[in-house]
Parts: C-alpha cells; structure tokens; sequence
C-alpha cells in the first residue's frame, strides 16, 4: 500500500506522540526506498484505493497472479459494518467503554485537523521532500504498470 508521506506520519504520530516527525517521514523513506528493487514482484495499490473501494486492488491482484478473490461491496452499509467492527475491537482490546478518537483505525476529521496542525513546521524538510519523492516514484511507477496493464 502506497500512501502520502504526511498521511502516513500523521497517523504514526497518533499512535505513537513519543515519535519525532523528523523519524517518521525517516522511517517512511526507508522502507519505501529500500522496497524498490522489488516492485516487479509485488502489487501495488494506494491507499484510496484499498480504504475507499477494495475491488480495484482486487481486481489487479487477481489479474496479475491469476487468483480469484471476490470483491468487497463498496456501500454505505457494509462501510458502517466495517467501521463498527473496528471500533468494537478497539474497545475489547483498550477494556474500555469510551472510543477514544485519537486512536481509532478509521477516518477522523478531528484528528487529522490536529495532526496537521503540528505537522507544518516539516513543510520544508529535507527528509520530508525525501519522502516525497519516494512517494512520487512509487506513484509514477504504479500509473505506468496500470497503463501498461490496460487497468
């Protein structure tokens, strides 16, 4: 799953406050850059493909190594399913009652609001545009592979 470095720190952040974003958007950049001789190996999808319609990586993980997934019905109602089981879960594993927005794995308008708020003194980070750029080669490389491919 390819997804925007600041997305990604954001969330990391949330998690784990302890964190500089200096190390994040590090971390970020290492993982990706160290994955790029293997990207004719793997399956790429982005982030808003697998959060927000699950068939388009299915469809190209099916089609690339000849499986036969079924696909995910993308409605409002088997979103709100999804997004109920993740915070049951959430509250199982805190022993908790009270959903605690700043944890949860799923989108928060709150939550990103604060996260980015902290996050622009990185605007012009070195390892931030590191990141980036990461980002950006993998994004060129998944929409060559998907014109290539007719996806």
């Amino acid at each position: 799953i390819i997804r925007h470095p600041d997305d990604v720190i954001m969330s990391y952040k949330n998690r784990s406050p302890q964190i500089t974003l200096w190390n994040g958007y590090y971390s970020y950049y290492l993982f990706y850059n160290r994955l790029k001789p293997y990207l004719g190996k793997i399956m790429l999808a982005t982030f808003q493909e697998v959060t927000m319609d699950f068939k388009i990586p299915i469809k190209r993980l099916n089609k690339k190594y000849n499986l036969n997934y079924d696909y995910f019905n993308n409605s409002s109602s088997n979103n709100q399913k999804v997004f109920t089981k993740i915070e049951s879960e959430m509250l199982q594993k805190l022993e908790t009652t009270i959903i605690n927005e700043n944890m949860i794995a799923r989108p928060s308008v709150k939550r990103k609001k604060y996260i980015y708020k902290n996050m622009e003194s990185m605007d012009n980070s070195y390892i931030r545009s590191k990141a980036i750029n990461v980002y950006k080669y993998y994004i060129k490389y998944l929409k060559t592979y998907l014109k290539l491919n007719n996806e």
